[in-house]
């Protein structure tokens, strides 16, 4: 039996699992019993270009529909209380893992940040938002300016 793998758009092929003979995104198996074969996929890396003023995205034109995004739990207030409006950590993954589909399902593409500390981890946010490449939420993040930040003339 000869099984070949082809990847959608956005994935690419990485390799088989169980395949008795592989060459590329071909695997070919000899059937003398049960088996399981997986074929693996990786999503493509996203490639951000400009060209003159237009941003290019794997070298297709590019339409931001974005939303402002700062998620805030119900009773807090983010300027005095910590984490001063950066909900965006995995302590509070359940409200942007609530909020992200919703943005995609509105049909946002980018969200534009106001509460983000550079010193703390996003990592869960940002794996989220990309969604391994499935309908990514592009993130623009802000610059956190506490008020120790600004100039009193």
């Amino acid at each position: 039996m000869t099984l070949t793998a082809i990847a959608t758009t956005g994935y690419a092929f990485s390799d088989w699992t169980g395949c008795d003979s592989a060459s590329g995104s071909v695997c070919t198996m000899t059937m003398d019993a049960d088996k399981t074969v997986t074929a693996n996929f990786t999503g493509e890396p996203t490639i951000v270009t400009v060209n003159g003023r237009q941003i290019l995205v794997n070298g297709g034109p590019f339409t931001i529909k974005g939303a402002g995004y700062s998620p805030v739990p119900v009773g807090t207030d983010p300027e005095n209380t910590p984490p001063y409006g950066d909900y965006l950590t995995s302590d509070y993954s359940g409200i942007y893992g609530r909020d992200l589909p919703l943005l995609r399902q509105m049909g946002a593409n980018t969200i534009r940040l106001w509460g983000w500390n550079n010193s703390s981890e996003h990592s869960g946010f940002l794996d989220r938002a990309y969604n391994a490449g499935n309908d990514p939420l592009y993130v623009i993040p802000t610059f956190r300016m506490g008020p120790f930040l600004y100039i009193l003339i």
